[in-house]
């Protein structure tokens, strides 16, 4: 939290920090808080936080940020590779290739999905799937029960959504899941506070932040694999070399698996 009158100072500390790590924040933006009624609110770039700052100072405001750029080294790097929905070609096509290169992933079903066909053309695993899942050492989360953005939602609808999952969970024999993906990535704070009475983690999709000790396990950030190519393989290498190097975690988020 830095007042708008310091902004060369707290340029200065970004700035340095992004000289050595410029190969992973290909695009970096500040969360701005606090900002009074007739501000703007939300991700601004790094020119846009300059100018806007500036307003803040003309008018005599104050201005915070966050933004988490040491989030505390863990005993060493990790990468998660997270897939929402979970579509069949993950179980098909995944499970043997995570099994061939000795990991595993973790999936975030939604119930709405299971043996569904998804609006983007991919058919949703069943249940018998998911359990393949587990057997296969993999982490089996929830994306809830309806695929709805929880921004929209009240805290009972909210419940409901957790609660109907948990209840098909059961149903089906599998245990009641402990982690927990927003469908469309949407929280607020009713959603956060709610989440540690069903959920030891919850996974947002903020972008390009790495994950540590020190980061709040229910808004955990992903690097979005969906729209990359086997161009990108060198920028991800350089997202996971320095997941190892800093020792800071590292989720990927993707929605299917393809054999080409």
């Amino acid at each position: 939290n830095i007042p708008s009158e310091d902004i060369d100072a707290l340029m200065a500390q970004f700035n340095a920090y992004y000289a050595t790590h410029a190969l992973v924040f290909s695009s970096f933006s500040f969360k701005i808080t606090g900002v009074l009624n007739g501000y703007l609110t939300g991700g601004l770039s790094n020119a846009d936080y300059v100018a806007f700052a500036a307003k803040c100072a003309a008018d005599g405001k104050k201005l915070t940020c966050e933004f988490n750029i040491h989030p505390g080294a863990f005993d060493k790097g990790k990468v998660a590779f997270t897939f929402d929905d979970v579509a069949l070609s993950v179980h098909d096509i995944g499970i043997p290739l995570f099994t061939s290169k000795g990991i595993v992933g973790t999936v975030y079903p939604n119930t709405a999905f299971i043996d569904a066909m998804m609006s983007y053309g991919e058919l949703g695993c069943g249940w018998e799937e998911l359990s393949n899942f587990i057997t296969a050492g993999w982490t089996v989360g929830s994306h809830g029960s309806q695929h709805v953005n929880f921004l929209g939602l009240t805290e009972a609808q909210m419940i409901t959504n957790i609660e109907n999952a948990n209840t098909a969970f059961v149903n089906a024999g599998l245990a009641t899941p402990t982690h927990f993906s927003y469908p469309y990535g949407g929280y607020n704070a009713t959603s956060t506070a709610l989440m540690p009475t069903y959920f030891d983690s919850a996974r947002v999709v903020d972008p390009n932040y790495m994950v540590g000790e020190s980061s709040d396990p229910f808004i955990y950030p992903v690097v979005t694999l969906d729209a990359m190519t086997m161009d990108d393989l060198p920028l991800i290498r350089k997202y996971i070399d320095h997941a190892e190097t800093n020792k800071v975690g590292l989720l990927f988020l993707t929605h299917g698996l393809y054999a080409t």
